[in-house]
């Protein structure tokens, strides 16, 4: 069980090596194919299409018959996609940037629950797999940065159908048995069955967690490579300014046992959704690199306890035969927010300047935060 573990880690790794590179390079490739602000935030909105409306029965077949198949498909659409990228037509672009949003559902509902079905050493593994997450969150800006800067775009979509070929290899080879990640739940797909697990006690606080976490990191990938531009930032210093915050994510997570052991999760959870939402504003009025890539710091540190603590929350009030659909569930969630926040921020972008969209969305998430702390005190 721990080898199959360390290849799920694994895969990770290099699956979100290459997500992470296309998401901080295809908002600008597109600018340069003659894409307008509003369209990019069209193209970073359809990256969440697919996953809201599959994520739940993803997460209810997950459940039923293990993690590796859907390992295997999430591993061979994030390789076709790659090669989509190669086209330079806008519609093309939808498509490759709608399945890398598909395979990446796909491979985070199986990874977790891969994990969240091995009793033994949860919170360690869990640490673990966010551990590979950061890192390929942090590898895939520097890769492209560099590559962008030294070469060009054909040899770093190059890279991206290696890496890809790499990781179905990898799991073609070591996960060529039947899993034993899977909880042997039915397999039939009614929405409003799975609804119902919103009915669990803190559950859809919880879920809203996970997604400020997620969207947090998302709008920073997607609009900060743009506003870099409109600073006149170069590729490597934006690589660097995006990096920074994946580096606060993986430093923290040594120090992740403590912060588990020593606080209350859920309202320290809620603290750093403040504290992000804070940076976010001061993201959209600062221009110094120093700044930013300090402001970028300090954010990944707080979500880089964000995300693992997110998963810990659900998975212990999840019921056990039904781990994977609530991970479902929770990315479908996830994803609606990423499908309809950054078309919105697009458009609003369009008119007054990309910076707006950090502005407007730490003073949404703050929003929450003052809500959310005035309900506590009651």
């Amino acid at each position: 069980m721990k080898n199959k573990l360390t290849v799920v880690f694994y895969v990770t790794l290099l699956v979100n090596i290459i997500l992470y590179s296309v998401k901080t390079t295809i908002s600008i490739y597109a600018v340069e194919q003659g894409a307008t602000i509003l369209e990019v935030g069209y193209l970073a909105s359809i990256n969440a299409l697919l996953p809201l409306l599959f994520a739940i029965i993803i997460g209810k077949y997950v459940d039923r018959y293990g993690s590796n198949f859907f390992l295997k498909v999430g591993s061979l659409l994030i390789l076709i996609a790659s090669l989509l990228l190669f086209s330079q037509v806008f519609f093309v672009l939808c498509i490759a940037n709608a399945l890398f949003g598909l395979s990446q559902v796909m491979v985070a509902i199986s990874s977790q629950n891969a994990v969240g079905v091995v009793e033994e050493g949860k919170q360690r593994n869990f640490a673990s797999l966010t551990l590979y997450l950061s890192l390929g969150q942090l590898l895939g800006p520097i890769i492209s940065g560099l590559l962008l800067q030294w070469t060009g775009f054909y040899i770093l979509f190059m890279i991206h159908v290696v890496l890809a070929l790499c990781t179905c290899v990898l799991l073609l080879v070591l996960l060529n048995k039947k899993s034993s990640f899977t909880s042997n739940s039915s397999p039939k797909y009614r929405l409003m069955d799975s609804m119902e697990l919103l009915k669990i006690s803190k559950m859809p606080a919880y879920i809203l967690i996970s997604a400020f976490s997620i969207l947090f990191r998302e709008i920073f990938v997607v609009f900060f490579p743009l506003y870099g531009i409109v600073l006149g930032l170069s590729a490597i210093q934006i690589a660097m300014i995006i990096s920074a915050q994946t580096a606060g994510m993986i430093g923290v997570r040594f120090f992740l046992k403590f912060f588990i052991t020593k606080f209350q999760l859920y309202p320290f959870a809620r603290l750093l959704i403040g504290f992000v939402s804070a940076i976010m504003i001061l993201l959209g009025i600062g221009s110094s690199v120093f700044l930013l890539i300090m402001l970028s710091f300090l954010m990944g540190i707080a979500i880089g306890i964000l995300q693992p603590v997110s998963m810990i929350l659900v998975d212990e009030i999840s019921p056990e035969e039904r781990k994977a659909e609530i991970v479902g569930l929770k990315l479908a969630i996830n994803r609606l927010f990423l499908l309809a926040i950054p078309t919105l921020l697009g458009m609003v972008s369009a008119v007054v300047g990309v910076h707006v969209s950090f502005i407007l969305t730490g003073i949404t998430s703050l929003g929450w935060f003052a809500v959310s702390f005035k309900e506590r005190k009651r």
